[in-house]
């Protein structure tokens, strides 16, 4: 798993002019790469038996936290 990786290709893909219009061909191509995060994400959730409960809370904790330095 390379978890880095497919976020390198995202940050690198939305430097690349993904603010503003976007064309459909562009939403696709992210959301294909979205899809791999997403696959990737479930599956260190699996190999590390992350229960919905643990996840629930650090989602909570994590809202939290980007509430307090003003990222949402």
């Amino acid at each position: 798993m390379n978890v880095g990786g497919e976020l390198g290709d995202d940050r690198d893909k939305a430097k690349a002019g993904w603010i503003g219009y976007v064309r459909d061909q562009r939403r696709q191509a992210m959301l294909g790469e979205l899809a791999d995060v997403l696959q990737t994400v479930g599956n260190l959730i699996t190999a590390f038996d992350i229960t919905d409960e643990e996840l629930a809370q650090s989602m909570d904790d994590c809202l939290v936290r980007n509430q307090e330095r003003g990222r949402l």
